[in-house]
């Protein structure tokens, strides 16, 4: 993976600084764990302070990106969470292109 990182450069989404991410982690969901809850954040956050926006997904049932929303930690990233349960319609696909429009 970190071959990999380096041969996309700007391009990736491989974190450069791993112990930045376990501190991110620490620091805004201590004692945490569930489907990655800790991880997904301070991705989040980090890729938030380099690209011009983040795009997440997770099932519509999950209660972890809840807890995710609830930290606001992404409040100031421009951020799209697509919640989807097998309904991938025109709304969604709507959201979806506005948000990309917008960022461009």
């Amino acid at each position: 993976m970190e071959v990999l990182g380096r041969l996309l450069g700007p391009r990736s989404s491989f974190s450069p600084e791993l112990e930045s991410l376990r501190s991110s982690a620490d620091r805004l969901l201590p004692g945490f764990s569930g489907a990655n809850g800790r991880h997904r954040l301070a991705k989040g956050l980090e890729l938030g302070g380099r690209c011009a926006g983040v795009l997440t997904m997770a099932p519509r049932y999950e209660n972890t990106t809840a807890i995710l929303e609830m930290t606001g930690a992404l409040d100031g990233v421009p951020h799209f969470h697509l919640a989807m349960d097998h309904d991938w319609d025109e709304a969604a696909r709507s959201r979806l292109r506005s948000f990309l429009y917008y960022l461009s």
